[in-house]
């Protein structure tokens, strides 16, 4: 075991760095025992295996001071020497956790700490704490075996609601294959350790099977089951709450919520056409209604319809459906520029933006105003700005990541009091139930940005397109 010493290595120190490094031999399980003690399974190559029940003896009367130890076990010839060796190393271990700890307490409590205390929020956070630090960065087991991370799973498969999971990476040095422990809310699903509060699963093949892996698994859910007060309220957020501004999720987060918060009094949304029954049926599990536009001509996609009522999805489907059905490129009527304006009213875009929208419809949305054409956002976004006074980062719809915004609409100008008040009531909604990504957004919306004639943002701009270069502060 590397890293730091002493009192610093936790209060189950001793026993960590003795159990990574038992070589040949794995501890497959540590279990608490109702007298306060602790019992450990060994287990080597060719059927060999050890169990170990530590008990507290008087002070000086154990087999290892404060520590007394009854075994059991198979053990070939080959291997006696090196499983006695491994067995006096855990009982001077557990008599080195006792010394530290206060007079007369158990084994279990000796190793764990003092029992934690006030409401635990689960995350990945939550977790590091119960693992800290006898599992930090540094603490390898003899076969090369560390954890590499403790985050919430990367990319989770989100539809709003999802439930948050923390992995817990283990690599090896030369690589492998990957392998983690998830930790979830505990329920009855199939699971190798449960704590209090929470289950324990793996997730991978390829290291799990050698033996630095059990042995981090076995530390892993002996350190949390020992750490997880069933005195303490622990809530648990949905995936959300850690997902990040970079996260590849199943839906736009960023009108989901507001949505669902009633925020936005309805949704319009374009999926593959392979998702859209998975779609209705979540959003109609969470009693919200759906429609599907019969016809879409303008993109391969669906579009989806979400509202609350029956009425308010009939009322958008029925205005949006000219709309979706005309063909691309086709010179807009005044009956369609009309529909447009009916579309943003219901969706509940603020009305001079939505008037401002149409004007551009009317004209064809990639005509500028002082002639020429561009990109339909290159239009917006000059137009916007030529009325613009102070340049706010919550109305700022040009980063590169073109879904990642607090407006879903384009703003008539960029200190909009109207679209200020709707990004205000985005904001909040998504830091409610995502407070990492509101962070990440609310950082990234702020500062200079670039969009192309030809609609490229950022970096994808090309060397000699004409370009508009709008800073926006304050957020």
């Amino acid at each position: 075991m590397t890293g730091s010493s002493g009192e610093d290595e936790g209060p189950a120190g001793p026993l960590v760095a003795a159990l990574l490094g038992l070589g040949a031999f794995a501890c497959e399980r540590i279990e608490p025992r109702g007298d306060g003690g602790v019992s450990l399974q060994l287990r080597g190559g060719q059927g060999d295996w050890i169990e170990i029940t530590a008990s507290r003896a008087a002070a000086g009367r154990g087999h290892f001071g404060r520590c007394a130890l009854s075994l059991r076990g198979q053990v070939s010839t080959a291997r006696r020497a090196e499983s006695a060796l491994a067995v006096e190393r855990i009982g001077r271990a557990i008599d080195a956790c006792l010394g530290r700890a206060p007079a007369g307490c158990s084994i279990v409590r000796a190793l764990a700490g003092p029992p934690r205390e006030g409401a635990v929020v689960f995350g990945s956070e939550a977790v590091r704490a119960m693992l800290s630090p006898e599992l930090g960065p540094g603490v390898r087991t003899t076969d090369g075996h560390w954890i590499t991370a403790i985050e919430a799973e990367p990319n989770p498969r989100v539809m709003g609601d999802a439930p948050l999971r923390v992995s817990v990476q283990i690599g090896r040095e030369g690589g492998g294959a990957p392998f983690a422990i998830v930790v979830e809310k505990r329920d009855e699903r199939p699971a190798y350790a449960r704590t209090a509060h929470l289950s324990m699963s793996h997730h991978g093949t390829g290291t799990g099977r050698t033996s630095g892996a059990h042995t981090l698994c076995a530390l892993v859910a002996f350190l949390l089951g020992s750490r997880d007060n069933p005195d303490v309220a622990m809530t648990f957020p949905g995936a959300l709450a850690e997902v990040g501004l970079g996260a590849t999720l199943d839906v736009d987060v960023f009108e989901w919520i507001p949505f669902a918060a009633g925020v936005k009094p309805a949704l319009r949304h374009e999926v593959p056409y392979a998702r859209v029954e998975e779609l209705v049926q979540w959003v109609e599990r969470r009693g919200f209604v759906a429609a599907v536009a019969e016809e879409n001509r303008r993109t391969p996609d669906a579009v989806v319809y979400v509202a609350r009522t029956p009425e308010g999805v009939r009322a958008l489907a029925e205005a949006d459906a000219p709309i979706v059905q005309a063909l691309p490129g086709s010179i807009p009527t005044p009956q369609l520029v009309r529909l447009q304006g009916r579309v943003g009213e219901l969706l509940g875009y603020p009305a001079c933006c939505v008037e401002a929208f149409t004007a551009r419809v009317a004209r064809e949305v990639h005509r500028r105003i002082g002639g020429g054409e561009a990109h339909e956002h290159f239009v917006a976004a000059e137009e916007a700005a030529s009325r613009t006074s102070v340049f706010h980062g919550r109305l700022n719809d040009l980063l590169p990541q073109r879904a990642a915004r607090l407006v879903s609409f384009f703003p008539c100008r960029y200190d909009c009091p109207a679209a200020l008040g709707w990004a205000d009531g985005v904001f909040a909604a998504i830091e409610a139930q995502a407070p990492r990504l509101a962070r990440e957004l609310g950082a990234a919306l702020v500062g200079r940005m670039v969009i192309g004639v030809d609609g490229a943002r950022g970096d994808a701009v090309r060397a000699g397109v004409e370009t508009l270069a709008l800073c926006f502060d304050p957020f």
